[in-house]
């Protein structure tokens, strides 16, 4: 889980200023922050079903997906955008789905601690839709 704002919408650093990138921990000038909620869950693409690509965001990459059109993955259930796939040529592949639309979900009893070892999210229900 990923405790920090990560992905667009990107906000310039001429439209954020130094106090409000103060109140989040940014002492000197980026180039950009992301605009977006925190607690963005990240899996890889491997790790993830039932999420087929929505076809009107899948711009802005070179050989792949960049994720500048923000959620590019819906849920296969309910049609609703749920995630952001990259794996672009000069990108780490992975799938950042949405605090807004999805929560962590432990069933089963099951340890957070055995999640490490390998086991997929499917398997153990660690993202679920919030609707």
């Amino acid at each position: 889980m990923e405790p920090e704002p990560w992905g667009p919408p990107w906000r310039r650093w001429e439209k954020i200023g130094p106090h409000e990138a103060q109140t989040r921990g940014i002492y000197a000038p980026v180039y950009v922050l992301s605009d977006d909620a925190p607690g963005a869950i990240v899996v890889s693409p491997g790790d993830i079903h039932g999420t087929p690509l929505i076809p009107e965001k899948g711009g802005g990459y070179c050989c792949g997906l960049d994720g500048s059109d923000r959620l590019n993955l819906a849920c296969e259930a309910c049609v609703l955008p749920v995630t952001s796939r990259i794996d672009d040529c000069s990108l780490w592949q992975a799938v950042w789905l949405s605090p807004n639309a999805v929560h962590r979900l432990l069933v089963d009893n099951t340890n957070a601690s055995t999640l490490l070892g390998g086991a997929t999210g499917e398997e153990h229900g660690i993202a679920d839709l919030k609707n």
